[in-house]
């Protein structure tokens, strides 16, 4: 997923690039909280509730059209067709996405736009980092940490290919706005069954506001079950 997070490391530093992202198919909300049993059982019987669309409701030709548009900017011109398929689900989520959700995105956009333009010629390793702290809330808050734990220490190395004022940018933006409205995109934005992130998810997705359950089906028994949300 390296190739995502430097595309929406460049969608957010430049956000002309997004108008060219095609719209597709209203993704549906999510109506309950479930448990992380509920999840991983609903999922083996493909009963999840639908977060995203499926590869399909796509055609082909929309997802060649993003590739070309992406290989035209990325730093090394390849992006895979699961990355592809995951900028299509993130444009039509901000399209479809709650106020809240919009507004820290669009602080990410000014803050990130600023940042940008003030470094000559940032390399392709920022543009990733800035795009990796997007998606992921734990990434922001391991560069934030004094610590010595394997994971603080893992994200400081992310860091290595940076020249050292990208580094300090990337830093200072982890301690800043941008790193506080980065934690709540993140949080209200991924799933935690499919966040594409670099550490492992923990908490729920909260994009919308969720009734007290939802119905799900029980094929066991050809009909239909509340599952109470937690």
């Amino acid at each position: 997923m390296i190739d995502y997070f430097e595309a929406i490391g460049r969608l957010v530093s430049y956000p002309e690039l997004q108008i060219k992202l095609p719209s597709g198919p209203a993704l549906q909300p999510k109506l309950a909280i479930l448990t992380k049993d509920q999840k991983d059982g609903a999922w083996r019987l493909d009963q999840r509730i639908r977060l995203d669309f499926r590869a399909n409701d796509y055609d082909d030709l929309t997802y060649i059209e993003v590739q070309e548009n992406f290989a035209d900017v990325l730093g090394e011109g390849f992006i895979s067709f699961p990355s592809a398929g995951e900028l299509l689900w993130t444009y039509n989520r901000l399209q479809n996405a709650n106020a809240n959700v919009k507004g820290w995105y669009n602080t990410l956009v000014t803050l990130a736009e600023q940042a940008t333009r003030g470094l000559p010629g940032p390399s392709t390793a920022y543009f990733i980092a800035l795009g990796a702290m997007v998606v992921d809330k734990k990434f922001v808050e391991k560069l934030k940490a004094n610590s010595q734990d394997r994971e603080t220490l893992l994200a400081k190395k992310f860091l290595r290919r940076l020249s050292e004022r990208e580094k300090e940018q990337i830093e200072e933006l982890a301690r800043g706005d941008f790193g506080s409205a980065a934690q709540e995109f993140s949080k209200a934005f991924w799933d935690e069954m499919c966040g594409p992130g670099l550490f492992r998810m923990e908490n729920e997705q909260q994009n919308v506001a969720h009734p007290q359950g939802a119905v799900v089906p029980d094929h066991s028994h050809d009909a239909n079950v509340l599952v109470a949300g937690d």
